[in-house]
């Protein structure tokens, strides 16, 4: 047969870093229908941390889900993993530009046990609003960067009557050009 339809020619131009089993239109397709599925679901505030068992087309369970709160990170650090692979099919500089730039870092940081309890209000007491930012200069102090998860609380006299919050801070980092 010859390849006059549009993808088989394609494929190398539009995914260049693409090899083996994952230069295929099936295997593309079916990381960015994931891809899509996932973006979806943090879109529309679904619980990530509750994953479900993994099925094919055809109803065969694929890979159970999770079960453990520590089991539901490792995989979202898979699809982490999955996520900037199929960006470097497409471009490594694009791949690389993510990477450098912090987004992977933070998504892993919020993919973490410790940001799971602050989260689940398991972790230290909240910190007062009002002294947020000493927090914040001890995490620049102790890791170099800003980003993190904190649990803050505001005063009872604020609008929010003193309500806790959980505060996801990304602190971009300009990559090197």
């Amino acid at each position: 047969m010859t390849n006059t339809k549009l993808w088989p020619r394609a494929i190398p131009i539009a995914f260049p870093n693409a090899r083996g089993a994952h230069a295929t239109r099936a295997s593309i397709h079916k990381r960015f229908n994931f891809i899509k599925d996932f973006r979806n679901r943090v879109g529309h505030h679904e619980p990530l941390w509750k994953i479900k068992d993994s099925f094919d087309g055809g109803g065969v369970l694929i890979r159970r889900g999770p079960t453990t709160p520590e089991e539901s990170i490792i995989r979202l650090n898979e699809y982490i993993d999955l996520m900037v692979e199929a960006l470097t099919w497409m471009s490594t500089d694009r791949a690389k530009f993510i990477v450098d730039a912090g987004y992977e870092s933070h998504l892993r940081s919020i993919c973490h046990p410790k940001a799971l309890d602050v989260y689940m209000k398991k972790s230290q007491p909240p910190v007062p609003f009002h002294s947020l930012h000493f927090q914040m200069q001890n995490q620049l102090k102790s890791t170099g960067d800003l980003s993190g998860t904190y649990l803050v609380s505001t005063s009872k006299r604020s609008p929010a009557k003193g309500d806790d919050y959980v505060l996801d801070v990304k602190a971009l980092k300009l990559p090197r050009i």
